[in-house]
């Protein structure tokens, strides 16, 4: 029972004072020079002294506790449990110097110190005490290696003093530092007490030591049980195994066995092997000084008490001697023949990293199975529920939850089971669970890639706020190359359970090759996941697709091994993937032949979202920035009411709910509009809010900067708005320095960390921060302009009310917001005629900019630096047209110099050595590069500044080499081409600066790339251009019209990042690269070539991929196209072709879609749709299960009009007799506006015609001053479409498909008569005008021979 003391406020104190541990039983008495007798030598009588006596001098008999004696010198300057101790380290020092050299004494420091309290100081990490002998002053060799060990210490944070045994009768002054940090460090001050005054003397004192270092003492027990099992100590297969524990002072034994028995009984029956546990005999000796646990339910083992005293007897398997006060070195296990001893003490510091080992992977039996009625269904069988209960110990004892939420024991399952998953849950559904439980309870590592860093940083810190350390990250904002090598080194060395990266870093060559030697190390580290969480970035049909995902399955596949080399498990996850997203995901990673791969879980609706359209109303809509004027009101109206708003709704259900269905949501708590921004007695934020941005610049209204200023100008009457912001990507300034860009990115992840820490109440954010943060207590969202889909919104939207708590999502809606998703849109798809260039420029002759041809120099740099990693770049300082730096870098972040040109013959060099680059190399390079410049190069090079970049650079603004069709042509059939790299752009800009320098006109490459961003036609470049110069030189840009023609020639010709992988993506989509890497230092990407392949070969390859999305008919139909054009140009060039006209009229037809889809949405909701229902609908309609539309229409390729009647039909008797008319109508909707966004149920005529029914069925239903007339226009669309479907596959006559819409028209009056009057009036008549007309035409067309006069304008 705990004894708190007596003011409960001292509690934190007696707390603190209990993690500073002492053992106040040992004593400058002869028990404890008994003790000491049989302590490991520490060389030298001297040193025995300098413990047992100079030092508890100083300030007592603890000190002896804690001199840690004979420590490893390279181990103390090479190792740290810290990264950024460790690379401290390493950056400062050369461990390798000093192998095999130990330190006589350290006092090792929990917390640093700071001489005199100044944070200015230095931090000392420790002290180094060395007792010198006559041969240290004497020896002029041991002299100068001493200096040198004081130096690398010094270096590593750590203070060596040193006393001469000449000194032992005065030794004040050399250990003056150490006196100093005892009088001023409060480490030292608690220890005292702890020793003088000991907690153990008092009840609540040893409570104290009870609730901090007990769960250690027990952790310590549970740890050294599993490592003798481990080892053979305690064999499994051992029917009983005795076990004798010593308990020096804190109880942990009967704890320690228990936890540890109850953890393998669970992992035994997770296994479902039905093995079962050894039975346990437990001896335990204890401690007079503590009060022993009683367990009330009986352990499952049997407890004998040892006499206090009494030496244990030689019969058992195992002995532990245990104490959690005590050091190293005082006390020890008795010493018994036939029985192991073993002895647990705290140790002075972390000495060594901890390891994990990796096994082959466990076949867990699955838990659940589908229960067939329906794809979404699954069941728990009877002899699976303990299976089930034992993953609920787990997630309860790991994770600190009540229990798994629904959902997630399918996916969890089918993990398990070491096979391949594509998990689909709601936002806030627990997807990063799923995984992290897995991955807990498989051996081997798991490798998680993420899409964006700030959902990398919050899963880190999940792992880490559950006490699992054992994470670490690689991405962008690691700008350090030692400190990216030492946490892949950690990788290896099997020291990490979670490895996060960008989907990025499995095309780097380099990490690849890290990947592989983790398998061929010693001990070998296997992989046991590689988790693709925001799964739907796979496919290119989904709304977040990225190149890089491109072949992540078979990357993982081929260089992320499991222990024994069988093919690691992919872990996909995502939130919002439509139907055709997720079955290109499950081909794009190689699972279509895995028919149960794919988990899709009947989960419930986010009851606690309540989603609010506001409209913006603008006056005048042609006065600049109207409509941000009027949002940034509108907004700053919205944060004075939004707790009246949350009021209104507390503990409400957003979706109407049937009789028996529960309500989930959560009322918020103390909930108040005079508090509701205030922080709370803590200073933290007990409430938060998200606006999400399009854009970040601070010059456009919907920019986050720009939002961010408003809301902190002064008069808003919020005072209590503490805001931050998070954008991703770098910094708007396309010039900014790589220093502005790296104080940016740490300042937004620290913004990060402080909103999730209650620090801000308020998050400014791009869609960068819209993926799976995980923060509870978030209330609301903005949406600043609607998203460019219903996914994204609900993705975004989804980061409130994760604590099941009541929360409202807002939309800012303003129609000409259009504009902006058009934009992003048209950069997404800049045009066939666009990407024909780029794709045409690649296949015959390749070019690279200026800037990055070094090549000869680079190669020369490579020959004479072997082992050195030096590349070579020109710069172009901003607002000058020519190179004049020659940049001389490692890495990125990390540089030797660079050489100024401006002076041809004589360049001058200049020291950067930034990052771990000696001042030595820096300068050796340097000079070197500058003789080669002086030497090496044509005279005439070093005549000006623009021969010698000229020469550098290769001589032209664009050089270029051979492209890929030369380059097949060059080798047989079957046989690969060498493979090719190529710059992520080309020379364009250059050729157009150049050419502007000959009009006597300055256009530097960094105005020409800022005016090509977003910049989809000639037009809109010098559109662009003419802003960009205008605010760089404050005059209007005159282009003559001889250049202005150049640049209509150029623009499209002009090839940027983005465009180099997308054609490459069409290139390994056509079998023609089979795989490609990434030099991001040189801005480069290689193409390994598949073996050249025969045009039959090629078109086959195309054929494959055109089966994935359309019917056998529509892909024969595009090759014989593709044959046809073939005739005038190759096969490869003729499939490229028709594959980007395919892209086009699929995939941006559907973004195209999916923008009108949430517009559609806004303007429901703005007419009193319950839009927190409609995406309920939207993404869990029951008639977009597998069993029903997918199924009928043969995954939309089929229709008839006995389809079309059965589903008018289910509104009033549904199949599954479930919900009233108006529900299964919503039902319908739902699942028709889902599936009408893909592949072939944008033209499947029975989806049209209920797609237009459903939504004029609904829309009529509201009174008519809130209909919209945008939804009757659209379901007037979709019915003309729909028919006209009917009437071209069935071949319908004119009076066939009247009679037919006459039907139509019948069947809808059974639900509603003005639905019939309707589609009488504005359907049949329509259709019966158009087919007139359209007789009329064909007429006229075969028989009138008139010419058809010119009509002038």
């Amino acid at each position: 029972m705990l004894t708190p003391p007596a003011k409960p406020d001292l509690w934190a104190q007696w707390l603190w004072r209990a993690l500073h541990p002492i053992d106040p039983r040992l004593g400058t008495d002869a028990k404890m020079f008994h003790q000491l007798q049989s302590w490991e030598s520490h060389g030298s009588d001297f040193e025995r002294r300098f413990l047992t006596s100079i030092l508890p001098a100083l300030d007592g008999a603890y000190l002896m506790q804690l001199a840690q004696p004979q420590v490893s010198l390279r181990n103390l300057l090479e190792w740290a449990p810290d990264d950024a101790e460790q690379l401290h380290k390493l950056l400062q020092t050369n461990p390798e110097d000093f192998t095999d050299q130990s330190l006589d004494f350290t006092i090792p420091l929990p917390y640093p110190w700071y001489r005199n309290g100044l944070t200015s100081s230095p931090p000392t990490a420790g002290f180094i005490l060395e007792v010198d002998g006559s041969q240290h002053w004497e020896d002029e060799a041991q002299h100068r290696k001493d200096v040198a060990r004081d130096k690398a210490a010094r270096d590593a944070g750590w203070w060596p003093l040193r006393l001469q045994t000449i000194e032992f009768d005065n030794p004040e002054r050399p250990l003056t530092p150490l006196q100093e940090a005892i009088s001023q460090h409060g480490y030292f001050q608690l220890v005292r007490t702890n020793y003088e005054r000991p907690l153990l003397d008092t009840p609540a004192g040893r409570s104290a030591l009870g609730l901090t270092l007990g769960p250690l003492a027990v952790a310590r027990v549970h740890r050294t049980l599993l490592e003798c099992m481990l080892n053979g100590i305690l064999p499994a297969h051992k029917p009983v195994w005795r076990i004798a524990i010593i308990e020096r002072d804190l109880p942990c034994a009967m704890w320690g066995v228990t936890c540890l028995f109850e953890q393998l009984k669970q992992l035994y029956t997770l296994q479902g092997l039905g093995r079962s546990m050894p039975g346990i005999e437990l001896y335990v000796q204890t401690s007079a000084d503590f009060e022993q646990p009683s367990i009330t339910d009986d352990p499952g083992f049997t407890i004998h008490r040892l006499l206090p005293g009494v030496a244990p007897e030689d019969k058992y398997d195992l002995l532990l001697d245990v104490s959690i006060l005590q050091r190293p070195g005082f006390s020890h296990a008795p010493a018994l023949r036939q029985t192991p001893c073993l002895t647990l003490r705290t140790a002075h510091a972390p000495q060594q990293a901890r390891r994990f080992r990796t096994a082959p992977l466990i076949p867990y039996p699955p838990i659940v199975e589908r229960d067939g009625s329906s794809e979404s269904a699954y069941s728990i069988p009877e002899d699976q529920k303990p299976r089930e209960a034992a993953l609920e110990y787990f997630v309860q004892n790991i994770f600190r939850k009540m229990g798994l939420r629904n959902g997630q024991l399918p996916i969890i399952s089918r993990g398990l089971q070491a096979k391949s998953v594509l998990g689909l849950l709601p936002t806030g559904g627990g997807k990063s669970l799923t995984y992290q439980l897995a991955a807990l309870l498989q051996p081997g590592v798991a490798l998680v890639v993420d899409p964006i860093k700030s959902l990398m940083l919050d899963q880190f810190d999940g792992l880490q706020d559950n006490g699992i350390d054992a994470a670490s990250f690689v991405n962008g904002s690691i700008r350090s190359r030692i400190q990216r090598e030492l946490r892949l080194a950690r990788l290896k060395r099997g020291e990490l359970l979670f490895f996060f990266i960008s989907p990025e870093r499995m095309v780097i060559p380099e990490f690849r090759q890290k990947l592989q030697d983790m398998y061929r190390a010693e001990p070998k580290v296997g992989f046991n996941y590689c988790v693709i969480d925001e799964a739907h970035c796979v496919s290119e049909w989904g709304h977040d697709f990225r190149t890089p995902y491109l072949r992540l399955g078979a990357n993982a596949r081929i260089h992320c091994r499991t222990y024994d080399g069988k093919p690691i498990p992919l872990y996909g996850l995502t939130a919002t993937a439509s139907f055709d997203v997720l079955a290109d995901v499950q081909r794009e990673l190689n699972l279509e032949h895995e028919d149960e791969a794919i988990v899709r879980t009947e989960v419930s609706a986010r009851q606690e979202l309540h989603v609010r359209i506001l409209p913006i109303k603008v006056n005048d809509p042609f006065r600049f920035d109207a409509a941000g004027v009027a949002k940034k009101k509108v907004l700053t109206d919205l944060l004075l009411r939004i707790a009246q708003d949350l009021i209104s709704v507390n503990g409400e259900s957003a979706i109407s709910l049937e009789d028996d269905q529960p309500v989930t949501v959560r009322e918020v708590p103390n909930l108040r509009e005079d508090t509701f921004f205030a922080p709370d007695e803590q200073g933290q934020y007990p409430h938060a809010g998200l606006i999400f941005c399009p854009h970040k610049s601070h010059k456009i209204s919907s920019g986050v900067r720009n939002v961010v200023y408003s809301l902190n100008e002064p008069g808003q009457g919020l005072p209590h708005l503490k805001t931050g912001y998070f954008m991703g990507g770098n910094s708007d300034d396309g010039d900014a320095s790589e220093q502005t860009q790296q104080r940016e990115t740490a300042a937004m992840d620290a913004m990060q960390t402080r909103f999730k820490a209650n620090e801000l109440n308020l998050l400014v954010a791009t869609k960068a921060f819209g993926m799976g943060i995980d923060k509870p207590n978030v209330r609301y969202t903005v949406h600043v302009c609607y998203p460019g889909s219903i996914e994204s919104f609900v993705q975004e939207a989804g980061r409130a009310g994760r604590d099941r708590a009541t929360a409202v999502n807002y939309v800012l809606y303003y129609p000409n917001d259009l504009e902006i998703q058009q934009n992003f849109l048209a950069n997404a798809f800049k045009g066939k005629h666009k990407e024909d260039s780029v794709m045409r420029e690649l296949l015959t002759r390749i070019t690279f900019p200026t800037s990055e041809q070094c090549e000869e120099i680079n190669a020369e740099l490579a020959a004479q630096f072997p082992d050195l990693t030096i590349t070579a770049n020109l710069y172009v300082p901003k607002g000058d047209s020519l190179a004049r730096y020659l940049y001389l870098n490692e890495s990125h972040g990390s540089a030797y110099g660079l050489v100024d040109l401006a002076k041809a013959s004589a360049p001058r060099g200049k020291l950067l050595n930034k990052g771990h680059i000696s001042t030595e190399d820096a300068q050796t390079v340097i000079d070197w590069t500058i003789n080669y410049l002086l030497t090496e190069l044509p005279d005439k090079a070093r005549t000006s500044q623009a021969n010698l970049v000229h020469a550098l650079s290769g001589g032209s603004a664009m050089a270029s080499t051979p492209g890929i069709l030369p380059r097949l042509e060059e080798v047989s059939f079957s046989e690969a081409p060498e493979a090719l790299t190529l710059g992520f752009t080309n020379g364009t800009l250059r050729e157009i600066s150049e050419a502007a320098a000959t009009f006597n006109l300055k256009l530097p490459v960094a105005i020409l790339r800022k005016a090509a961003a977003f910049a989809h036609t000639p037009e809109k470049f010098l559109a662009n251009l003419g802003k960009e110069y205008k605010k760089a030189h404050s005059v209007s840009l005159q282009v003559p019209a001889d250049l202005r023609q150049l640049i209509h020639e150029l623009v499209p010709q002009l090839r940027q990042e983005e465009d180099t992988f997308k054609a490459v993506h069409r290139l390994c989509l056509l079998g023609v690269v089979r795989d490609y890497t990434i030099d991001y230092g040189a801005r480069s990407t290689t193409l390994y070539f598949a073996p050249r392949q025969t045009p039959e070969q090629v078109l086959e390859a195309y054929r494959r991929y055109l089966l994935r999305y359309t019917t056998p008919p529509s892909a024969a139909a595009r090759l014989a196209a593709v044959e046809q054009e073939a005739q005038t140009k190759s096969i490869l060039e003729a499939c490229l072709t028709n594959l980007l006209e395919f892209t086009y009229t699929e995939t941006a037809a559907k973004r195209q879609e999916s923008i009108s889809a949430m517009a559609n949405a806004c303007e429901m909701g703005l007419n009193g749709e319950n839009l927190s229902e409609y995406f309920d609908l939207y993404f869990n309609s029951k008639y977009a299960r597998n069993e029903y539309l997918p199924t009928d229409t043969q995954k939309g390729k089929h229709f008839d009009k006995n389809l079309l009647w059965k589903y008018m039909d289910y509104l009033r008797n549904p199949p599954d007799n479930l919900g009233k008319e108006k529900d299964n109508a919503k039902h319908l909707r739902g699942a028709c506006r889902r599936l009408i966004e893909e592949g072939f149920y944008r033209v499947n005529g029975a989806i049209l015609l209920l797609s237009g029914f459903t939504s004029l069925l609904l829309e009529l239903s509201k009174p008519e001053e809130r209909q919209a007339e945008r939804i009757f226009e659209e379901g007037r669309t979709q019915l003309l479409a729909g028919f006209g479907a009917f009437q071209e596959q069935d071949q319908l006559s004119t009076e066939a498909l009247l009679e037919f819409a006459r039907q139509f028209a019948t069947e809808a009056g059974r639900y509603d008569h003005y639905l019939a009057a309707f589609i009488n009036t504005h359907i049949t008549d329509q259709l019966e005008l158009e087919l007139n007309t359209r007789w009329l035409q064909e007429f006229n067309l075969r028989f009138d021979n008139r010419p058809v006069p010119a009509i002038l304008a």
